[in-house]
Formats: C-alpha cells, sequence, structure tokens
C-alpha cells in the first residue's frame, strides 16, 4: 500500500495537507453519505492510508519501513488494526477529536450595504434547522462566519455582497458621484448626498471641477477597529443649463 497515492498527495505532503486530503476523501466515500457499491472498500483504503501517515510518529515508523521494504505492509507495520484503527461510524472516523476537528459546511451569504452597516439579524433554515445569526460590526465581502450546528458541524459562512444602486464599497470607503450645478461649482455651496440612513448636505468649494472627490468623513460602514468610514463622491458638474457669461469657465470644468 502506498499511502501518498490513495490519498492523491505527494510523498513531501505536509501533515495539515495530509489531513486535507484524508478529511475530502473519507467524507466523500464514508458508507453513510455514499452508497456507491465500492464507496466501503475505498473508504476503508483511505483510513488505512491515513493511519499509516496522519501523524508525525507514524508516517516516521512507515517511512523507516518503506525504506527497508518496500514490500512491507499496512498490517506487518501496525498489526491488524493499523497505527489507530478505524470504524465504519461516522464519529469513529474521526477519532477522539471529532469535536475539536467538526464536519465543516461551507456556504455563501449575500449582503446589502445597509445590512452590514446595521449588523441585522439573519434567519434561514439549513438541514431542518433554523440558524439565527448577527454579522459582527466591521464585517466586510470576504470575512468567514462560524456558526455551530447540531451534530459536530460548523458552518462557514462566506460573506458576499450584493450591487447598490449608489455606492461602491472599496476596503473601509464606500464611492458613488455626484451631480453638481455649473453656478455652485463655480461660486461654491452645498448639495444633498444620499448616505446609508438618509440624506446630507455635501460642501463643494468654489471653482471645484469634475472628477474631483470630495470625502464626507465618518458616514461609512462601520470598522472593525471603530469609528466609521467616509463616502467619497466624484463630482460631475451639469453643463446643460450654462449661462452666457459662463461659457469662458466651461473649459475649466470639462
Amino acid at each position: 500500500m502506498d499511502p501518498f497515492s490513495i490519498l492523491g498527495i505527494p510523498p513531501t505532503a505536509s501533515q495539515d495537507e495530509i489531513k486535507k486530503a484524508y478529511r475530502g476523501l473519507a467524507l466523500q466515500y464514508h458508507p453513510d453519505r455514499n452508497s456507491h457499491p465500492k464507496a466501503s472498500e475505498k473508504f476503508k483504503q483511505v483510513s488505512e492510508a491515513y493511519a499509516l501517515i496522519g501523524d508525525p510518529e507514524s508516517r516516521k515508523a512507515y517511512e523507516a519501513q518503506r525504506s527497508r521494504s518496500n514490500s512491507a505492509g499496512f498490517k506487518d507495520i501496525f498489526g491488524s488494526q493499523g497505527a489507530r484503527g478505524y470504524s465504519s461510524s461516522w464519529e469513529d472516523m474521526f477519532g477522539s477529536s471529532f469535536k475539536s476537528r467538526p464536519y465543516i459546511i461551507k456556504a455563501k451569504v449575500f449582503f446589502t450595504l445597509e445590512e452590514l452597516n446595521k449588523a441585522v439579524k439573519k434567519t434561514f433554515t439549513f438541514d431542518s434547522q433554523k440558524i439565527e445569526f448577527r454579522t459582527p460590526v466591521g464585517s466586510r465581502p470576504g470575512d468567514i462566519l462560524t456558526l455551530q450546528l447540531n451534530g459536530g458541524q460548523e458552518l462557514h459562512l462566506t460573506i458576499g455582497l450584493e450591487k447598490h444602486e449608489i455606492f461602491e464599497l472599496r476596503k473601509d470607503d464606500l464611492y458613488s458621484q455626484v451631480v453638481v450645478p455649473i453656478d455652485i461649482a463655480l461660486k461654491g455651496g452645498e448639495v444633498s448626498v444620499p448616505t446609508l440612513e438618509d440624506r446630507v448636505n455635501l460642501k463643494i468649494p468654489p471653482r471645484t471641477s469634475s472628477h474631483t472627490k470630495l470625502r464626507l468623513k465618518s458616514v461609512g460602514l462601520p470598522k472593525k477597529t471603530g469609528g466609521s468610514g467616509s463616502i467619497i463622491y466624484e463630482v460631475k458638474l451639469d453643463l446643460k443649463k450654462i449661462s452666457p457669461e459662463l461659457l469662458s469657465w466651461s473649459s475649466v470644468f470639462s
């Protein structure tokens, strides 16, 4: 038996890589989950392979024996039950440390910017279990939430972000555009702009040109480190109703 070949990994694989390969194959071929006639035998091979190299001591003994005789078998080295033995029951497959290495289920859940802003509670049903959770303050797309399920399972939820009509999230800041009348851009003033909660007045400095970016602090999403991010508005000038006396200025704002 070549445990590395059975687990589909090279002989130079790290212990973490061995565990990852074993876990994936064990879940795939366990008879409680796979009804294929050959699944049970495959599961047995995977378990035996992992018993050979699943921990540094067993791996060292296997590699030492292999160096002495390439024909040495699994039973020759560790006896009829292998280094640890294995069982057909689901929990025994993962040994006494099953609870510390739960069966992980991965999923993705999408949030709106408004939901991330308020850290709202989410409720959904998974495998007949009602799951309730609240996103931690400062959560961002790509973050992973870990939820405990029944039966020693963990649900790893990756946060996704729904597309917003107004804002685009870049790290901790939100970006948007604001249309500014030409007379306010020339003389300075204020325009009403949206935030995630309401509308506020944004100060426009005199002689503001198109594509200028204006920052409104502490009105964006909450940050993990405390406080809130900014909203950055890119100025777009409204030149549709320009008066003759302002035509000479138009090149400045194009």
